[in-house]
Parts: C-alpha cells; sequence; structure tokens
C-alpha cells in the first residue's frame, strides 16, 4: 500500500562502531571501535535548530560566554545547531590529520552525517577538520581559534570575533 517505508526515528539516527573516551590530544574525543571504511558514515546524529541571538541575550545577562558556543555548527544564516549523540565530542585536526568529514543533512530529520574520510584503524582518535579544510586552524588557551596561516592571533583575530557573536550581530539584523 505504501511506496515508502513509514519514518521511524531510530532509522534516522545512530552511532555506530564508535566510543567516546579521553583524548590526549584535548580532553575527551571519539575513537574507533573497530576499523572503519573509507566514506563509511557511522553516526548520524539529529540537531536542534536555534537562531545564535539566544548566545547574545545570554551574553547580556551574564557578561560571559556560554559554553555550548564552542559547540555548534553553522547550519545556514540565522541557524545554529547543537547536535546530539557523539558529534560535539570529535576534535580537530588539520590537514591529513583529519580522518573523517561531516555533512549536514537539510532534511524533515535534520541531522549532522560524520563519515570516513579514509580508513580508519580500531583505537584510532577520530578527528574533524572544523572548517571543511579551507584554512588550518591553531586554538588558544581559552579556547579561542585563528587562521593557522597566520604568524600570529592578534594580527589574524584583528577585527575578527572567534566565538558565536559573530553570527549574533547578523542574526539580531536579519532574522529576529
Amino acid at each position: 500500500m505504501f511506496k515508502e517505508k513509514p519514518y521511524h526515528p531510530s532509522d534516522a539516527y545512530f552511532i555506530k562502531g564508535v566510543e567516546a573516551r579521553t583524548s590526549s590530544v584535548h580532553g575527551v574525543g571519539v575513537f574507533a571501535a573497530r576499523d572503519i571504511k573509507n566514506k563509511e558514515v557511522f553516526e548520524v546524529s539529529p540537531v536542534l535548530l536555534f537562531t545564535p541571538f539566544l548566545f547574545r541575550l545570554f551574553h547580556e545577562e551574564t557578561e560571559t560566554r556560554h559554553v555550548q558556543e564552542n559547540y555548534v555548527f553553522w547550519w545556514e544564516p540565522g541557524k545554529l545547531a547543537t547536535a546530539w549523540g557523539y558529534a560535539s565530542l570529535y576534535n580537530h585536526a588539520n590537514g591529513s590529520g583529519a580522518n573523517a568529514g561531516y555533512r549536514l543533512r537539510k532534511t524533515e530529520s535534520p541531522a549532522l552525517e560524520i563519515y570516513a574520510s579514509r580508513d580508519i584503524k580500531k583505537g584510532e582518535e577520530i578527528c574533524l577538520h572544523y572548517m571543511h579544510h579551507r584554512f588550518d586552524l591553531e586554538f588558544g588557551p581559552s579556547g579561542e581559534w585563528w587562521d593557522a596561516s597566520e604568524s600570529d592571533m592578534t594580527s589574524a583575530i584583528a577585527g575578527f570575533d572567534t566565538s558565536a557573536a559573530a553570527l549574533l550581530s547578523d542574526a539580531k539584523k536579519n532574522y529576529r
């Protein structure tokens, strides 16, 4: 009777063959619990979409950044995504150190899909390139980041807000 199988949330999201544990890179990371083949999707995490204006409201009330600002994904103008599952635990690696990638699934069941960009051996930490290889990143002690091709952080971030605040300004003007 139905041409397509009815949608069930258990079909839409999954985590396969990976585990979270302490990382030597930074805090917690995600590791292969088995060998993972190149191009294999091993996590599809549901996302919560929201306006970046929420961070501005938090900052105005508390005069501090919300910790979640470091764990969101840019979805589209005026929308950020918090991904559930392990998606926000993957550490960053520049260049060939990134052994996985991610893509945004913009469907009725929005999700973040994480896939291997090369074969990954059991026990290996899985790292993403946060900027999709557009430019490499360096991180400061407070979580701020800058383009690694810049010789010093001050010139790299001059006039550039490294938090979600840059998105907030746009959101306040255009998406309120």
